[in-house]
């Protein structure tokens, strides 16, 4: 049986070790194909390299909040969703 996000590819932004750890898995366990990053810098970087077919994005960062690269998904049409904890 197929996995429900089967080689889909998602850009994960989270800037808790534990948390992207266990993010990164849970999305994994059901197919996805994940890029991890901990700052808004580093994912801008990573959407000039790599096309993702959604992200999920740590609202509150420890120096910024994920709104700049909230606004370049939306750009591209990648859709996402906020996550805070």
């Amino acid at each position: 049986m197929p996995l429900l996000l089967d080689g889909k590819r998602a850009l994960l932004l989270e800037d808790d070790g534990l948390i992207a750890a266990n993010t990164a898995s849970d999305l994994s366990e059901v197919g996805a194909l994940v890029d991890t990053v901990a700052t808004c810098r580093e994912g801008l970087r990573m959407l000039g390299e790599q096309d993702f077919d959604f992200a999920v994005l740590d609202i509150k960062l420890v120096d910024e909040t994920s709104y700049a690269l909230a606004s370049e998904l939306k750009h591209r049409g990648v859709p996402f969703l906020f996550i805070s904890g």
